[in-house]
């Protein structure tokens, strides 16, 4: 019986001891995990450090040939009514083409401005201040007198110009650093004949402009450009009326006492024939024909087209001038009369009359 009790006794005793280790070694693994968990740092927001903000250099300013990168803004650009595709963009100021140009539909008060990717230097630039294709187109339309000039929108000097066709130049007070500078015009040279104003060049870079060689700048532009000008259809000039005949060489002029004038405005008896002159301007030529149509304003006040219009064609005038005659039957009941000159199709010219009865 004692020998069985010490059997159960050796077979327990060993269970016991592999459970108490196991409780050991699990309590000691815990609490090695609850030090590690304690030695940890926690999270403090407040001590984050922040890193310092690099300073950012200004970029040294390039002369101005050296940065190809920049805008030409405008605040305002004149809408090309003509269907012959003229571009009145502000970089036509910067294609080295006389004939093209930068216009404005504000004249005084226009502003042009070039405006570059990176601080720039200069000292001066080459400006063409008008309509420049020719000599002639030059003097009919607006041409820039005075401008105010701007440094990244502050004030510089005001820059007073002739009125000379050609490349003028305008020197600053010594060298300039700008991101953008700006032209606005201030005073105009009135044009002859029509009242768009235009700059056709803006030039910083050119040889002729670092030379300052107007000659040289004119010669470029007739030597490569010139030839591929394009020019207006408008080939009707002056356009004068008569209630008499005229000559071939002779305009239509007032020869008869039935040709009234009130407040400035001729008005022709409305029962007989009228003769029209169309002058062809310096554009035209003595192989072009101008076509007329003949419109008369109803009682509702819109034009309605007349069959009374008879062409000649275009002779040559004894002054070396081009002109085509016309002759009008007004009628009776009629009291304004609308006439549009038409040359290869687009309309170069019109001009309406009143008559009596």
């Amino acid at each position: 019986m004692s020998k069985l009790k010490f059997f159960a006794l050796a077979a327990i005793v060993p269970v016991l001891f592999s459970a108490c280790s196991f409780s050991f070694s699990l309590g000691d693994s815990e609490e090695k995990q609850g030090e590690e968990k304690r030695q940890v740092p926690e999270k403090n927001d407040s001590k984050t450090e922040v890193p310092e903000r690099v300073a950012v250099k200004e970029e040294a300013p390039k002369p101005i040939s050296e940065v190809k990168n920049y805008q030409v803004e405008v605040n305002s650009v004149l809408v090309d009514n003509t269907g012959i595709g003229f571009n009145y963009e502000g970089e036509m100021v910067s294609d080295r083409d006389f004939s093209t140009a930068w216009c404005s539909e504000k004249g005084l008060g226009g502003k042009i401005s070039y405006v570059f990717s990176t601080p720039v230097k200069a000292s001066g630039f080459g400006i063409v201040p008008g309509f420049a294709r020719d000599e002639a187109i030059f003097k009919q339309n607006n041409r820039v007198h005075g401008m105010q000039m701007y440094f990244d929108d502050v004030k510089g000097n005001v820059v007073t110009l002739e009125d000379k066709y050609g490349m003028q130049f305008v020197d600053f007070d010594g060298e300039k650093t700008f991101k953008k500078i700006t032209l606005e015009v201030e005073e105009l040279y009135s044009g002859s004949k029509y009242q768009d104003t235009c700059i056709s060049e803006w030039d910083f870079v050119s040889d002729y402009v670092q030379n300052k060689d107007a000659a040289a700048a004119k010669g470029y532009y007739d030597n490569y450009k010139k030839k591929d000008a394009l020019k207006p259809y408008d080939v009707v000039g002056e356009i004068s009326v008569s209630d008499v005949t005229t000559s071939a060489c002779k305009n239509p002029e007032k020869a008869s006492g039935l040709v009234l004038e009130e407040n400035g405005v001729k008005k022709y008896p409305g029962w007989k024939r009228l003769y029209v002159a169309a002058n062809v301007n310096e554009f035209g030529s003595i192989s072009d024909v101008v076509d007329l149509e003949l419109y008369y304003k109803g009682w509702d006040g819109q034009w309605y087209i007349s069959d009374s219009a008879l062409s000649s064609p275009v002779v040559k005038a004894c002054n070396g001038g081009l002109y085509s005659n016309f002759e009008v039957y007004t009628g009776y009941y009629d009291s304004e009369y609308l006439m549009k000159f038409y040359s290869k199709g687009k309309l170069v010219g019109s001009k309406e009359i009143a008559v009596y009865y």
